[in-house]
């Protein structure tokens, strides 16, 4: 079961990372909302990056770096993932956040202050087009929520 949550992880996020291809590109704009898919901010990779992930849904959720194990968030909760540049493959962090049952819209509220990186995650509807399911910050330290 395990590996086959890990096979089909790893497929969704794929799928999300080349589509977004283009977006990697584009200049810096902070005129947007940091849940369309574009850079939202930067972090030092040279340095340690914390990232802090604050449940403001009424429902657990569930959430992992890549080729680690899923941890779980209690309502109203928060927890932090640390991420270095030793840790580094084709990015420097890389985090899927979803409830339980993966169903569940949610949208993103970053923000960033030095090396911390602060989600701040609610619900939605369905039809929501800000909708985020993954953190992704790139070897230089550029960070994308899509």
């Amino acid at each position: 079961m395990k590996n086959k949550f890990c096979s089909i992880f790893a497929t969704i996020l794929a799928v999300q990372t080349s589509a977004m291809l283009p977006v990697f590109a584009q200049t810096i704009d902070k005129s947007f909302s940091p849940s369309d898919g574009r850079v939202f901010g930067n972090v030092n990779p040279d340095q340690t990056v914390i990232l802090k992930i604050v449940n403001k849904s009424y429902q657990t959720l569930n959430y992992q770096a890549v080729n680690d194990q899923v941890l779980q968030l209690a309502p109203q909760a928060s927890g932090e993932l640390k991420f270095t540049k030793n840790t580094l493959t084709d990015h420097l962090a890389s985090v899927f956040i979803h409830d339980r049952y993966n169903n569940s819209p949610l949208i993103y509220q970053l923000s960033v202050t030095d090396n911390l990186v602060t989600v701040e995650i609610k619900e939605t509807v369905g039809e929501d087009p800000y909708q985020n399911k993954t953190i992704y910050i790139d070897p230089a330290g550029s960070i994308f929520a899509f």
